[in-house]
């Protein structure tokens, strides 16, 4: 479902407008306005709800520059889309420094060089890497900077390929025809959040996060697009 297919869903079960449904979601004034932004809201607060929602976890590729340790996010490609990254929230990383899929290579050899990155707190990378001289050579470790950059040390000392993971920011709904990037057996969630805003917005106190986790699919939701837990070895 696209944005005003959503809005239109949300006004027909409101019940509070008779006989009227958008036919754009631009430019709409009072209670028409209200369940717009609502809808607009409800997928803000979904994206939000957890950082590992799989639709918004992908994967970037992109190339060092030689004597550069920081690099943003737009620098690099998404490498599902093939297009420069304009979405970004978080870098992909475990502070336990287990490995997450950060690699690297020598451009010009290719991948059968590929190894990975061993992740360092930022504190522990600066009292490690970031004193004294420099000597270029092969990153080994990064870290996320304080400005959320990504940071890589030795300084590289050749043009080397990178690949990640990365979080998106948040998608919002703007146009008629946008379209959420969440699954779309599950695009009706949107419309049942929207309904639970108008509700308490009209009847009562807002209703917070936690409590739309008892909206029809939403744990289907979870189940779907969040990691599984994964047990440890016993013990003993």
């Amino acid at each position: 479902m696209n944005f005003l297919e959503l809005a239109r869903m949300t006004v027909q079960q409101s019940g509070t407008i008779q006989g009227v449904l958008p036919t754009t979601v631009i430019g709409q004034a009072n209670r028409l306005k209200q369940i717009v932004d609502f809808v607009s809201e409800g997928y803000l607060d979904i994206q939000n709800a957890h950082r590992m929602w799989r639709w918004l976890n992908s994967r970037f590729t992109g190339q060092t520059v030689i004597g550069e340790r920081f690099y943003q996010a737009t620098s690099f490609t998404d490498e599902r889309t093939s297009t420069p990254i304009t979405r970004f929230s978080q870098w992909g990383f475990k502070e336990d420094g287990s490995d997450i899929g950060l690699s690297i290579f020598p451009t010009a050899i290719g991948a059968a060089e590929e190894g990975p990155l061993r992740w360092l707190d930022v504190d522990r990378f600066y009292e490690t890497q970031g004193r004294g001289p420099q000597t270029p050579g092969k990153p080994q470790f990064y870290t996320v900077s304080l400005d959320n950059r990504l940071a890589i040390s030795p300084l590289p000392d050749d043009i080397y390929t990178l690949r990640g993971k990365y979080r998106k920011s948040p998608q919002y709904l703007t146009l008629d025809s946008d379209i959420p990037e969440m699954p779309s057996e599950f695009h009706t969630l949107i419309k049942d959040v929207a309904l639970s805003y108008l509700e308490g917005f009209d009847e009562g106190p807002r209703i917070p996060v936690y409590r739309l986790r008892m909206l029809p699919n939403w744990s289907m939701l979870e189940l779907h697009q969040l990691p599984h837990t994964k047990w440890g070895a016993p013990l003993a």
